[in-house]
């Protein structure tokens, strides 16, 4: 995926919050991503998600391919 994309997919989920007014419309978008006991509302980011699982892959494949040289 791009990062246009998922910029994309994160606007459409905030658009839905403020359709079902769960977001005011001019609403703080950082509030949305600080965690619940902090006074916001806990949602991931889906660019830090995204990155960290790419992250992830990217680090089994590296332990796999190791793995499988010894």
């Amino acid at each position: 995926m791009r990062l246009e994309e998922i910029k994309k997919i994160d606007n459409g989920t905030r658009s839905v919050l403020t359709m079902y007014k769960m977001h005011l419309p001019k609403g703080d978008i950082d509030r949305l991503y600080v965690e619940r006991k902090g006074g916001g509302r806990g949602l991931l980011q889906i660019e830090a998600t995204y990155g960290a699982g790419i992250i992830n892959i990217v680090e089994y494949l590296n332990t796999k391919y190791i793995a499988d040289r010894i």
